[in-house]
């Protein structure tokens, strides 16, 4: 697949905001590179970061950060001037010092390349804070029993009309087939010199190669966007940002979630409604599709030049709650785990290399490439031999480190 409008790439960018679907055949024959900045100052004193990137042809698989003879920087009307410097980690620019944007005052993004100059400015006038997460237990559209977090933000000067959320949840994984015991290969010397040695698998205790609990964390792939322009009162009350079956296994245990508010200006309003509005399926492949959406950064040197992107000052707010499944759902069974997990049970002794390829020559062959892990081990043999019978499973079922992380992160809370 090639030939892949503009805008694809810049979705992508911008929070991963859309999924590929084939109705059409691409191709990359007329590709067209351009720069994408994503740039957000918040009023929170920290050091603020912004990304620059090239747009990519769909049928590569390679990440391209405008890092190259880049300079970024950020301004504003009251003289003071913020440089940024470009971060390999996770290949943003960040400020080299901490600043926060400060109501009615203008500020300006300049970032220069090796052949060009961009910009734009931004300024808000009032703030507002995210007052409150609620859960509660509730019913979706479809009928179906879950949670529902919602947000409550109560804007006092009743000027706030654009309001823009994302979240980021973190939930416990627990390996259902963990072991603090890993099989591996080991040779016995053979009864006469003439014969081969017998490799057989044996168990062997190390609790630290594999994990049972790890910690996963999701975030908002589109902008959660609303207004109250319609409305007498711009605050919310109850405002839904996500739903949960009680089935999800991300509430099997503890679950959090962080949800961001932004208000916005009408501008930046638009600008997200139309990336949301491209990232709709059945929409983003469409032959009729223009393929670009118009932000407020614009070219110094050419003046028609498209750039993907929107620099906005903004009003951030957060807060983060925790629940278990337990407080909502007491005394019910947990979600089942989000992975197939089958045990597969193999007699290592029939028959052993080189006599045979049966259960114990796959068994070998499992463990060597370590593409199944043990679980448990039954019908001892002997000191030598050890157990004849080898449970195993999937990497993801033994270990939860194949599919979240074993580090509690820094903010975590049991």
């Amino acid at each position: 697949m090639k030939n892949i409008k503009s805008t694809i790439f810049f979705l992508i960018g911008f929070g991963t905001l859309l999924s590929c679907t084939e109705p059409y055949e691409l191709s990359s024959d007329f590709f067209e590179e351009q720069i994408v900045i994503e740039a957000s100052i918040s009023n929170r004193l920290e050091k603020q970061r912004i990304k620059v990137s090239k747009t990519y042809p769909i049928d590569s698989i390679s990440y391209q950060p405008a890092n190259t003879g880049t300079s970024v920087k950020v301004k504003n009307d009251q003289g003071a001037e913020y440089a940024f410097s470009y971060n390999e980690e996770d290949s943003t620019f960040i400020s080299e010092q901490a600043f926060k944007g400060e109501p009615n005052i203008t500020y300006t993004l300049e970032v220069a390349t090796a052949n060009d100059v961009y910009t734009a400015t931004s300024k808000f006038e009032n703030s507002g804070e995210l007052d409150s997460i609620s859960v509660n237990k509730a019913f979706n559209e479809d009928g179906v029993e879950g949670l529902q977090i919602a947000v409550n933000s109560n804007d006092v000067t009743n000027t706030n009309k654009y309001y823009r959320f994302k979240y980021e949840s973190t939930y416990k994984v627990t390996a259902p087939y963990y072991s603090p015991y890993k099989a591996v290969i080991v040779g016995l010397e053979p009864e006469y010199p003439w014969m081969e040695p017998i490799e057989i698998v044996m168990q062997e205790y190390d609790e630290d190669i594999y994990h049972e609990v790890c910690y996963k964390s999701e975030a908002s792939k589109k902008a959660i966007l609303t207004t109250t322009e319609d409305f007498s009162e711009s605050s919310l009350v109850d405002y839904p940002i996500k739903f949960i079956s009680k089935a999800d296994y991300s509430l099997n245990e503890r679950y959090s979630i962080k949800i961001t508010q932004y208000i916005q200006s009408l501008e930046a309003y638009n600008f997200y409604k139309a990336l949301n509005g491209l990232s709709s399926e059945g929409n983003i492949l469409s032959p009729n599709q223009p393929g670009f959406v118009n932000g407020n950064i614009r070219s110094v040197n050419i003046s028609n030049k498209k750039v993907i992107g929107f620099f906005e000052v903004v009003p951030t707010s957060s807060k983060r709650v925790y629940f278990n499944h337990q407080d909502f759902f007491p005394g019910e069974p947990i979600p089942e785990y989000f992975r197939e997990c089958e045990v597969r049970v193999f007699d290592k002794t029939d028959p052993l290399p080189p006599a045979g390829t049966g259960q114990g020559y796959k068994l070998q062959q499992y463990v060597t490439s370590n593409s199944l892990y043990l679980w448990k081990t039954e019908s001892f043999i002997s000191q030598e031999m050890g157990f004849k019978n080898f449970f195993m499973v999937k990497p993801e079922c033994g270990d939860c480190a194949v599919l979240a992380n074993p580090e509690p992160p820094e903010f975590w809370e049991e």
